[in-house]
């Protein structure tokens, strides 16, 4: 492994990762068990079934909105 691989893994899995993370069904990782593929544990936050269907609905409610304008836009 090279230092510059080394390097991005740190930032790609680092504090600044779960900051940008979305709330996601868990995942088992079989290579870690009690990890998810996103490399958290199985208790962290972004796993909560109620933040998951949280940010399903606000994503919904974005496309719903985001469809509504491309209609106006077309009548």
């Amino acid at each position: 492994m090279t230092a510059t691989s080394a390097r991005r893994l740190v930032v790609e899995h680092g504090p600044r990762t779960t900051e940008r993370a979305k709330p996601h069904e868990y995942d088992a990782d079989p290579d870690s068990p009690g990890t998810c593929r996103c490399r958290l544990i199985k208790a962290h936050r972004l796993h909560d079934p109620a933040a998951v269907a949280e940010a399903d609905a606000v994503a919904r409610e974005g496309q719903e909105e985001q469809l509504r304008r491309l209609g106006e836009r077309q009548d």
